[in-house]
Formats: structure tokens, C-alpha cells, sequence
């Protein structure tokens, strides 16, 4: 039989161990939380600049056509804003068939004969 001494350590020892899986489990869950909260704050930040960023553009597009402007330029281009090159334009003019045109017509050896050999980079 242990002494007292050695009964209260015994005690000390499983109440010591059973402190250690309670800290680990709380850990665990407090990290999961974490991770949690950290996926909806970006989501909700995501949708927000989402919205923003919408808004922003009929804004400027509502602008651009009220005040009888033909094209409206973004300066600084796609970036990390996402907004896109051109916010508005008047009317849609395509002038891919006459700049192929000038290509091929500068370099027959390197003739390009549709647009999917100008996003590829290649010309077969």
C-alpha cells in the first residue's frame, strides 16, 4: 500500500494528465474556430470587394453613357482590382480580321489564319 505522500501523488499525476488532454482538446478546438472564422472573414471580405468593385463599374459605365463618352479606359489595367481594361464602350468594333489582315500581310511566311493561333502564341 502507498503512503500518503504517494497517494497524493498519484492523484497529483492523473489530475495533471487529465489537464494535459483537456488543454489539447480545447487547442484543437480553439484552431478549428480559428480556420473557421478565418475562411468567412476572407468570403465575406471577397464578396464585399465583389460588390464594390460592381458597383464601382456601373457606376462609371452609367457615367461614361450619360455624359455621350464614346470609350472609358482603366488606367491601370486588370489587377488585382479585377476590373477590366476597357469599363465602357459606345459601340463594339472588332478589328481582329483586319489586323491578321496586316500581319499576314507583312509576313506570309508566318501567316496566321485564325485567332486561336494569336492566343496560343503559335502559328500551324
Amino acid at each position: 500500500s502507498k503512503t500518503p505522500a504517494g497517494q497524493e501523488q498519484d492523484r497529483l499525476t492523473k489530475e495533471l494528465k487529465q489537464s494535459q488532454k483537456t488543454l489539447a482538446f480545447m487547442k484543437t478546438e480553439a484552431e478549428k474556430l480559428y480556420k473557421t472564422r478565418k475562411k468567412a472573414t476572407k468570403r465575406a471580405f471577397v464578396l464585399n470587394q465583389e460588390i464594390l468593385l460592381s458597383e464601382l463599374s456601373e457606376f462609371a459605365r452609367d457615367y461614361a453613357q450619360n455624359n455621350h463618352y464614346d470609350i472609358l479606359f482603366n488606367v491601370s489595367g486588370v489587377s488585382s482590382t479585377q476590373l477590366p481594361v476597357i469599363v465602357y464602350t459606345k459601340t463594339h468594333t472588332d478589328i481582329t480580321a483586319a489586323l491578321i489582315s496586316q500581319i499576314n500581310a507583312k509576313d506570309p511566311s508566318q501567316k496566321i489564319e485564325n485567332t486561336e493561333q494569336l492566343d496560343t502564341g503559335r502559328n500551324e
